[in-house]
């Protein structure tokens, strides 16, 4: 039961932080519209298997958005066995862990919404939402472990391919039929960490019927 909640009440969240974000936007937003116009005939045609790997810009959004409001901020780990950290650690992160035994049964809180903030992993634009930065050669110079919206390694969640098309599919109906406005600002949202990440303001934005 609580692994379902999980798994709907992030993605619901995510959907709607996503469309907060594209409104926040709008150079992304039109941009994003015009990818639609281009793969897709009409505003309701299906997404399916041979269309959606066209939405290229799409998936640079997306990944940005799971960076820049990932649906979990913090995610907890429990060491089975010591863990020596050193020559594996990132340069950032060198001076403060390294060489530095990890005991077995420790309890590490991994910050994911600070690391995907963090300049030194991300550059000088980290609090930035810029979609560009996951293409090709640029995202390669971000350590593999900087990004993890939904964990990484074994015990990562077992919905990231259902929650990552469910945005995709959903955003590509949404982003063909309306324009998304909001009178919010960026610098006065505030975030509230709980089971996901939520804005306390809520989620208040205008859509506009586009013709397609």
């Amino acid at each position: 039961m609580f692994e379902t909640f999980k798994g709907f009440e992030t993605t619901a969240y995510s959907l709607a932080m996503a469309v907060v974000i594209l409104a926040l936007h709008p150079e992304v937003q039109e941009k994003l519209h015009d990818e639609l116009k281009n793969v897709f005939e009409s505003p309701n045609e299906e997404v399916n298997e041979e269309n959606l790997p066209q939405l290229t810009y799409l998936d640079l959004v997306v990944k940005e958005i799971l960076r820049y409001w990932p649906p979990v901020s913090v995610i907890i780990r429990y060491t089975s066995d010591e863990v020596q950290i050193g020559e594996f650690v990132h340069k950032s992160f060198q001076d403060c862990i390294s060489d530095h035994l990890v005991p077995k049964g420790a309890h590490i809180f991994i910050p994911i919404y600070e690391m995907h903030r963090k300049k030194e992993l991300w550059g000088d634009d980290a609090d930035e939402f810029k979609p560009e930065r996951f293409e090709g050669e640029k995202f390669k110079i971000v350590p593999a472990y900087a990004y993890m919206p939904f964990a990484l390694g074994p015990r990562n969640c077992i919905g990231l391919n259902y929650a990552t098309r469910m945005l995709k599919i959903t955003l590509a109906y949404l982003f063909r039929h309306f324009r998304v406005e909001t009178d919010m600002k960026l610098e006065d949202i505030s975030l509230e960490f709980v089971v996901v990440t939520k804005i306390v303001q809520g989620f208040k934005v205008k859509l506009t019927k586009r013709n397609f």
